[in-house]
């Protein structure tokens, strides 16, 4: 593989949330110490914005509720 295929076509990757689907770059991946792999992922916002809810939980640390983002 030439040197310019590994580094603009290796890092896209498609993504596929519950029902809409779009392109990322890898940013970053690395093996950790458990054996998976860490990945952070660049993508537009409509590609995943179904995929996260804020939801409100209970901070034993704070003693108080605070807003936290689920994602699925």
């Amino acid at each position: 593989m030439k040197a310019i295929d590994r580094e603009i076509l290796l890092p896209n990757v498609r993504i596929r949330s519950s029902n809409v689907g779009g392109s990322g770059t890898v940013l970053y991946s690395r093996k950790n110490e458990k054996g998976t792999f860490s990945t952070y992922i660049l993508t537009n916002c409509h590609v995943i914005e179904n995929s996260i809810d804020i939801v409100e939980k209970w901070s034993p640390l704070l003693q108080r509720k605070r807003k936290s983002d689920v994602r699925s």
